[in-house]
């Protein structure tokens, strides 16, 4: 892969070797039944925020993940609307 690959081209590189959908999993098994900010999950799994945000956009797409309420977040101290995967309904990707 060259520097002049697309953001869409990386994550659909990643997708077939089985990082992208390896790190939604991960997303989800954290996020099931609780409630956290990107920066919080970014900060759990040590992940870059960027890359947090990129791999929750589907997950809230195909109904993954759903977005709740505006928080403070405990580490930026900023408002930013928490994510979570519903409780029980932990499925594969």
């Amino acid at each position: 892969m060259t520097g002049r690959n697309t953001s869409a081209q990386s994550h659909a590189f990643n997708e077939v070797s089985g990082i992208y959908t390896s790190k939604k999993a991960a997303i989800l098994a954290l996020l099931n039944g609780t409630e956290m900010t990107r920066r919080q999950i970014a900060t759990q799994l040590n992940y870059d925020t960027a890359t947090v945000s990129g791999l929750i956009t589907p997950l809230l797409k195909t109904g993954h993940l759903i977005e709740t309420a505006q928080v403070t977040c405990p580490i930026t101290k900023r408002q930013a609307y928490a994510v979570t995967a519903p409780k029980g309904q932990l499925r594969l990707l």
